[in-house]
């Protein structure tokens, strides 16, 4: 048995243990919920190790991505062998929807299942450690793996492409910023979400700030071997994770953080271990940090103490690592509701989410009042709609899954995680330094596409049209230009 076929053979074994679940456990209870929870642990153990084992690197996107989709759409779970869920948090308590010992059961299965043959895909689109060490100094025929220009030519086109996106979105980030500080300031995070709605050109200011964190990992990419830029670069990115966290906009500024980590290992020098000890003891404060941000942030009229001062409340009631594992676990909830109103109220939608995902690659420039993707693909709202609720439930790519196939889903997860895996396993610290274009556009993919983990497929479309289309086409047309201009001068 070769080495593909034992982690084949592994998660075979996880996909039998679950589906005797689903057949054998017909009246589950919270001895249940703990059994599934204790297997997702594992079979997330399995997950992390089965890439090392075939890669060779864990610190990578795809094992970010698995961490992010396990902790948010199953994260609860893993703390329910424990009894660690905080109270306030659990599903089983919601008191805006009630969900029985069989709906988070069934969620528990049906996330287990789908991320389990995301995995499969995954090593179905893997090779040995070996040959992805070879492949660096000899690169195959694959088109993501044998880039067009030189390195040299690489870095001179990142370069110029990073100070343009930089000239064209430095201002409006800035003006979005300041605006967003003065809402949150007089009326507390939540109030971002109820200013008015900008469409079409209306909106160029936001959609132009947007291009500002990109503008910056590309510079960052470019100049990685300059010490002076290279922290100059860092700390602007470290000022604007700081910026995030006080006006409470936690996903983006841990997936920022994220971000620079694997730029850090895989481009700039490997982590050695003493560096890893203090990158987990800054995670682990990270993350006591996201509970007492996720108290004050409603708040308004309040300074940095205020987070210090909260610090020692939140510690008093609860645990904060627990709370935070518990917040961010309750995204099971979108997949629980879906399975509640899903076949039995609403119909399934057979791929038409996805399909309108990718009608968004179209502006709108006044064509529709609501654009088609937007009204039937951002599913966030939808779910919002349908329960009447006056907050963003959010989402997931296993609610989407289901919504449009149900338990047959689980053939999308398969191809997904073979493409994710196609995408992900170029990033080694050998392939990054060899080909930078290829680990930009790998990054900048992390850095706007992670958020699908609580979020529809409509992140990737948007991700991969408006920003890596944009960075690779303008890399591409520089670099033939430089390359054409030096034949004629040779």
């Amino acid at each position: 048995m070769n080495k593909r076929s034992f982690h084949f053979f592994v998660a075979f074994i996880f996909l039998i243990v679950i589906s005797l679940g689903w057949l054998f456990c017909q009246r589950p209870g919270m001895p249940a919920l703990k059994t599934m929870g204790s297997i997702g642990l594992l079979q997330l153990a399995f997950t992390c190790w089965s890439w090392k084992r075939l890669q060779g690197n864990m610190i990578n996107p795809y094992c970010l991505f698995v961490v992010a989709a396990y902790l948010f759409t199953f994260g609860q779970s893993l703390l329910y062998p424990f009894d660690l869920v905080s109270p306030q948090r659990d599903l089983l308590n919601s008191y805006v929807l009630p969900f029985s010992f069989q709906d988070i059961f069934n969620s528990q299965l049906l996330t287990l299942l789908f991320l389990n043959f995301m995995h499969i895909g995954a090593i179905c689109a893997l090779k040995p450690a070996s040959q992805v060490s070879l492949n660096s100094e000899h690169p195959v025929s694959s088109a993501l793996e044998r880039p067009p220009i030189s390195h040299f030519h690489q870095l001179y086109g990142i370069k110029l492409v990073g100070w343009g996106l930089f000239a064209i979105s430095f201002l409006p980030f800035f003006v979005k910023s300041f605006t967003e500080y003065g809402v949150v300031k007089s009326y507390g995070y939540g109030a971002i979400y109820e200013q008015e709605v900008h469409i079409g050109l209306a909106n160029i200011n936001y959609i132009l700030s947007s291009y500002f964190i990109p503008s910056i990992l590309c510079l960052l990419v470019a100049y990685h071997t300059s010490r002076r830029a290279k922290f100059f670069f860092l700390g602007i990115l470290l000022l604007d994770i700081i910026f995030t966290l006080f006006i409470g906009g936690r996903t983006q500024a841990v997936i920022l953080a994220s971000v620079v980590l694997l730029v850090q290992h895989n481009l700039i020098r490997p982590l050695k271990w003493k560096e890893l000890l203090f990158v987990g003891l800054s995670a682990y404060l990270f993350l006591r940090l996201l509970s007492v941000i996720s108290e004050v942030r409603s708040n308004s009229h309040r300074t940095f103490s205020d987070y210090f001062s909260n610090t020692g409340e939140v510690q008093r009631f609860t645990s904060p690592i627990t709370e935070t594992f518990s917040e961010m676990g309750s995204s099971m909830m979108p997949l629980a509701a879906t399975m509640q109103l899903v076949p039995q109220v609403r119909s399934h939608r057979y791929g038409s989410t996805f399909f309108y995902s990718l009608t968004t690659i179209i502006p709108n420039l006044g064509f529709w009042d609501i654009h088609p993707g937007k009204e039937y693909a951002t599913l966030g709202d939808w779910l919002q709609r349908e329960l009447q609720l006056g907050y963003g439930p959010g989402y997931s790519i296993v609610a989407e899954a289901y919504l449009n196939f149900g338990i047959f889903g689980f053939f999308f997860m398969l191809l997904y995680g073979f493409v994710l895996a196609r995408i992900f396993r170029s990033i080694t610290p050998e392939i990054s330094k060899n080909h930078p274009l290829q680990f930009l556009l790998v990054i900048l993919f992390c850095q706007l596409g992670l958020a699908t983990v609580r979020n529809s497929f409509i992140a990737i479309v948007r991700t991969v049209f408006y920003y890596l289309l944009v960075v690779y086409a303008g890399v591409t047309i520089l670099n033939r230009h430089k390359s054409k201009t030096a034949s004629k001068l040779q």
